[in-house]
């Protein structure tokens, strides 16, 4: 079954980046990748807890990007 990850504008709600996937991918795995091409400067992302890793916050940081992340259930144990 294939899996479908969209990304969107939140001003807009205009999709800005759109992946599907034969394989089981989480969406925390397939942003980072979508956040290279893109011509836009992206100011902040919004996200659930599955995008509190290091590496997504590692990303973040090196493109500037303000992380508005919920924090995992486990954070801090």
């Amino acid at each position: 079954m294939a899996q479908t990850s969209y990304y969107r504008d939140v001003s807009t709600h205009a999709v800005i980046a759109a992946a599907v996937s034969l394989i089981p991918v989480g969406d925390n795995e397939v942003l980072p990748i979508f956040l290279n091409p893109l011509r836009r400067k992206v100011q902040e992302v919004s996200a659930d807890e599955a995008y509190d890793t290091r590496v997504f916050h590692h990303v973040l940081k090196n493109k500037e990007i303000t992380p508005s992340i919920l924090p995992r259930s486990n954070a801090g144990s």
